[in-house]
């Protein structure tokens, strides 16, 4: 309970700070859901003494905070930063049925709401197609060599995993006001990430750890320091995945500029999300983020803008790199020495070892039992084998054929993404909501080759799917020839029911 005393007043201070520094429209509509939710979940996250009620209370909390169908999305990818997932299996005497945990609980709240009040948005069915696509080749892959119902074990787990989330972004965003809502929530989420993150560090406490201990949930993950210091990881337990989704989230507010009560008002907060993004200490998230900024610059046509913010990272990091040659924490955190190019020399190991495999069966690959056999000599002191390397492990788990799948459909998005430009062009919102999809699916394209598909990295991926489905649908709609339009449905405050 003390733990979430701590999250709770951390995320709510933080959260005000937050709200000050929004304009007056703004922090008035959001505020309150912003400060409140991110105080409340902690609260009954450890208050509740049993985890079957803390998932009901989870299936309820996006509809409820949300009150409204438009909420949903922005509301839905906020709470996923919030809790760790806890998940645990679901089973019928002794037969394993699938996992199940908060994030999905939250996941199957939005969808049902979505579903039963209706879907808002109705993207292009090429967009279903590739995100199933992976879906089913995931499913094929984790589970080949193995029964049936195991399959079907693995595909329910994947489809709640993922699919929910592109489910609920790609109908839950049905305009530009959605969208801009959307990275508002997103840019809250940084910030209330990166006060968390800091905490942690500060105090070298992995704050969510007690929670898997009070709800006896076993913890598969590891505390990790570099240079002497705690490598934070906040609610996702590792913090490689947490610098990942953590990027997403800073480029969101980057981008969410018109939002706030000023330019300086921006920045302050833009430049503690940043300094919170350096407590995990993952060098891939820095060189994503600076990637996906230089490219929304370049969407929007900033071209000098991009060469001032080349000269400007470009001296921080000579400076830094003169500083670590008399700082040894500072020469590990920079990867320069210490365990930390010592994760250098693994990821170039797994590499090699990994396209030794593949000779062995280029096309299909190995089922997921034998690659971990064969690769039995890159084993950790964590008990692990670490693929830190997205389609290095697609490719070892389905073949040439699975990886050609996956970057065709991962390749469909981004391709769309990149042809809003000329929608978007001469529109504020647009340009924002534009350059955000493009600048965030290249940037995890980027750090995939650097981190593991799985858990919350995986999850963020796609939303982003969702995120492109819903701006085309949108994109399309205002394209189409105007038609006599009915009045537009409109909500109670509170409840899910229609004036």
């Amino acid at each position: 309970m003390t733990a979430a005393l701590h999250v709770g007043l951390v995320s709510g201070l933080v959260l005000l700070a937050f709200a000050w520094c929004l304009d007056n429209a703004t922090a008035q509509r959001d505020g309150p859901r912003l400060v409140g939710m991110a105080v409340a979940l902690p609260l009954i996250a450890w208050v509740l003494p049993d985890l079957r009620l803390l998932f009901a209370a989870m299936l309820l909390c996006v509809p409820v905070v949300a009150g409204r169908t438009d909420r949903i999305a922005p509301v839905y990818v906020f709470a996923l930063l919030l809790l760790p997932g806890l998940d645990t299996p679901v089973t019928i005497g002794a037969t394993k049925l699938f996992d199940f945990g908060v994030h999905d609980a939250m996941g199957l709240g939005a969808a049902a709401a979505l579903m039963l009040y209706g879907n808002r948005a109705r993207p292009r069915v090429a967009f279903d197609l590739a995100a199933v696509g992976i879906i089913l080749l995931l499913g094929a892959a984790l589970s080949r060599g193995t029964t049936p119902t195991h399959f079907l074990r693995v595909a329910i787990n994947i489809v709640l995993d993922l699919g929910l989330p592109y489910y609920v972004l790609s109908r839950g965003i049905a305009s530009m006001e959605d969208m801009g809502e959307a990275l508002l929530w997103l840019a809250a989420g940084a910030v209330v990430l990166s006060a968390i993150l800091l905490y942690e560090a500060a105090q070298a406490w992995p704050i969510y750890y007690p929670l898997y201990q009070h709800y006896q949930v076993p913890i598969g993950y590891f505390v990790k320091s570099r240079g002497g210091i705690l490598r934070a990881a906040g609610p996702f337990l590792e913090s490689t995945a947490t610098a990942f989704v953590m990027a997403i989230c800073v480029l969101a507010l980057w981008l969410a500029r018109d939002r706030f009560r000023s330019k300086w008002h921006h920045l302050l907060m833009f430049g503690f999300a940043v300094l919170g993004l350096l407590a995990p200490q993952s060098r891939g998230a820095w060189s994503g983020l600076f990637l996906a900024i230089i490219l929304t610059m370049a969407h929007n046509g900033q071209y000098l803008r991009i060469i001032r913010t080349g000269v400007i990272v470009a001296g921080v990091g000579l400076a830094l790199v003169v500083a670590a040659q008399s700082s040894p924490s500072l020469s590990e955190t920079l990867g320069l020495s210490g365990s930390s190019s010592d994760s250098a020399v693994y990821r170039e190991t797994l590499l090699a070892r990994g396209i030794e495999e593949l000779h062995a069966s280029p096309v299909v690959g190995f089922a997921l039992a034998d690659i971990m056999d064969r690769l039995e000599d890159l084993r950790q002191g964590e008990g692990i084998i670490d693929f830190v390397n997205a389609y290095l492990w697609v490719a070892l788990i389905s073949g040439l054929a699975g990886l050609a799948l996956f970057l065709s459909c991962y390749g469909l998005f981004v391709l769309h993404a990149v042809r809003l430009r000329r929608w978007a062009s001469g529109d504020t919102r647009r340009l924002a909501a534009s350059g955000f999809v493009i600048g965030a699916l290249v940037m995890s394209a980027m750090m995939l080759a650097f981190t593991a598909f799985n858990a919350r990295p995986a999850v963020f991926v796609f939303v982003l799917f969702g995120a492109v489905a819903a701006l085309v649908a949108i994109r399309d709609r205002e394209r189409r020839p105007r038609r006599s339009v009915a009045p537009p449905k409109i909500y109670t405050k509170w409840a899910w029911r229609r004036m």
